[in-house]
């Protein structure tokens, strides 16, 4: 399954299609399900697993592979991948940004 790489500020272009998210857990909320993934902003992830262990990641940070809500623009999460404690934000928002002006060298186009 190919999913492109997005941040906080592309959601809207990518509504009902399968997306990696690469972020900082700030917080999760198990009475609703849903967590705060921070990515060049904050982004409402929908989560139906193990909260116990997502919790357990919170200030870490950890890529997300799911599906784009239409409505919400929240993020429907398939897998969680944890990615420790040492991840450079700015780094990834460029790479976020290479990957949509040359999505040739990153994906399948």
């Amino acid at each position: 399954m190919e999913s492109i790489r997005v941040d906080a500020t592309l959601l809207s272009q990518f509504k009902h299609k399968t997306v990696r998210i690469l972020g900082q857990l700030e917080s999760v909320d198990p009475s609703t399900q849903t967590a705060i993934l921070k990515c060049n902003g904050p982004i409402t992830i929908k989560y139906q697993g193990n909260f116990q262990e997502l919790s357990a990641q919170v200030g870490k940070f950890i890529e997300v592979i799911g599906m784009i809500d239409s409505g919400d623009l929240s993020c429907k999460v398939m897998q969680v991948i944890p990615m420790g404690d040492n991840v450079n934000l700015n780094a990834v928002v460029k790479l976020v940004q290479l990957c949509h002006v040359y999505p040739q060298l990153f994906y399948t186009v």
